[in-house]
């Protein structure tokens, strides 16, 4: 009776289960890595770190004296004075979110952020100086918003943290937004698309040569600035 049991039950050999491919990820881009500022000391290191977010709060102090200059001109239209408001009202808002990172975060300990942030403040000085021209004002916005996204993409890859990921995409969709705005206003405003539209007795192409439309663009910018600082200290009050 046992042998007979014992000759049915029959264990078959299991197959050996394939091992999955060991995919290895790098929590750190070596190239990225590299840029890490490190003097071999901790307490040095920081030092020097804190010595360069000082050097670059000198030179947001010196973009904001030197663009209170502008106010100091006698004649002023009001869509000039509209568009100044507009890129200092940016530069304010750098220097708040600059300063709250600096409280917030942990300190940025690549070289590649903030050589960065010494280009984003040159730049904010040109917006200040050269806003005259509504095309610049947007290539400028579009510039600056791509390099906040560069800015968070480097954080991310020496970093890996989710909420630094939300972030970097969240500056790249303003950047397409700002760049699409650029790309909207550029044809509108060539001689080859004209937009005639008879709306009670008013015709759209004479509002357009008053600046109506340039005004609208100016509204539509300083509303997403806006919501641009909503979102992004929305984005680092939350947890990963």
């Amino acid at each position: 009776m046992c042998k007979r049991f014992r000759q049915k039950i029959r264990f078959k050999p299991q197959r050996p289960i394939p091992k999955k491919p060991n995919f290895h990820v790098p929590e750190k881009t070596d190239f990225i890595e590299k840029f890490n500022i490190n003097l071999g000391d901790e307490s040095k290191t920081e030092k020097f770190i804190e010595n360069l977010r000082e050097l670059i709060s000198i030179m947001f102090a010196i973009v904001l004296a030197l663009g209170l200059e502008k106010f100091n001109q006698t004649e002023f239209s009001p869509y000039d004075l509209f568009v100044l408001l507009l890129a200092y009202s940016l530069v304010i808002s750098s220097w708040w979110g600059y300063h709250w990172g600096r409280i917030q975060g942990p300190p940025e300990k690549n070289t590649l952020c903030y050589l960065i942030d010494f280009i984003l403040v040159i730049t904010y000085w040109f917006l200040i100086n050269k806003t005259q021209n509504i095309l610049f004002l947007m290539s400028a916005y579009i510039f600056i918003f791509f390099l906040y996204f560069l800015w968070e993409k480097i954080r991310f890859l020496n970093e890996r943290n989710t909420i630094i990921k939300n972030a970097a995409y969240n500056n790249f969709k303003f950047t397409l937004f700002f760049l699409f705005l650029f790309i909207l206003f550029y044809l509108l405003k060539t001689e080859n698309i004209k937009i005639y539209l008879q709306i009670e007795n008013v015709n759209f192409y004479e509002l357009w040569n008053h600046n109506i439309i340039e005004y609208l663009i100016l509204i539509i910018i300083s509303f997403t600035t806006f919501h641009y600082r909503l979102e992004i200290s929305r984005i680092y009050k939350s947890t990963e």
